[in-house]
This record gives structure tokens, sequence and C-alpha cells, in this order.
């Protein structure tokens, strides 16, 4: 009984530590879709801090441009229906909107999530 206690707990704090560890993606191009219209995508240079500093909160540099998403809601682990596993986080930016965090763990694909569409990166 005390093993398998032991192996719980080290499971949780294995899980706690990688969920706190801070890591970072580059992105070379993404996709809009806004009121319902897909555009045909563009080059981009946008490097992504997930976690920053334990925080939680998710910084975007594009060029010499910062970007901070402040984490308002906590990580939730879901799939589409097509089985694509991915993370989702409500969050807000620096002017107040709030914006849907959306990663997906197989591809690495970022897709930032507004009321009238959304903003999809990809390496």
């Amino acid at each position: 009984m005390k093993k398998l206690l032991l192996l719980i707990g080290l499971l949780l704090c294995s899980a706690i530590s990688f969920a706190q560890t801070t890591f970072v993606r580059k992105y070379t191009f993404y996709y809009t879709k806004e009121n319902g219209v897909l555009d045909e995508g563009k080059k981009a240079d946008v490097t992504v801090v997930f976690n920053e500093k334990g925080t939680g909160n998710i910084v975007l540099y594009f060029g010499t441009k910062k970007k901070i998403l402040y984490k308002t809601g906590e990580l939730e682990n879901n799939q589409t229906d097509g089985g694509y596993k991915y993370q989702y986080i409500d969050c807000v930016d620096d002017e107040g909107k709030t914006i849907g965090f959306q990663f997906f763990d197989d591809t690495g694909t970022m897709r930032l999530l507004y009321s009238d569409g959304f903003l999809e990166f990809h390496e």
C-alpha cells in the first residue's frame, strides 16, 4: 500500500512539474478565418513562449512587437471529433479582449480563437 501511495505521489509530482514547464515554439506560417472566410495564409516570424516564468501566461513575439495573453482559466485537455488532441485555456490580452487559446499536441499547431474567427499558426 505504501509503495502504491508513493507511486501515485511521484506521478502527481511529475504531472505538476510537466504542467509548469516553460517552452518555446517558432511559427513560420499562419491562416486567418474571419466571419466564416478562410484566407490563403501568410508567412510569419512568430516566437511563442508558453507558461512564461511559470505564470501560465503565453507571450507572442511578432518581430519586435510583444503580445501577452494572460491566463484567466484552467488548462483543459480535450480532443476534436476527428480525434486530434489539444490543450485549451481562456486568456485575455493587453487590451482586455477575451481570447481562447488552443494548442494541438501532435502537430504543434497553435490557434487563437476570437468571437468572429481565429488565427492558426504552423511551424
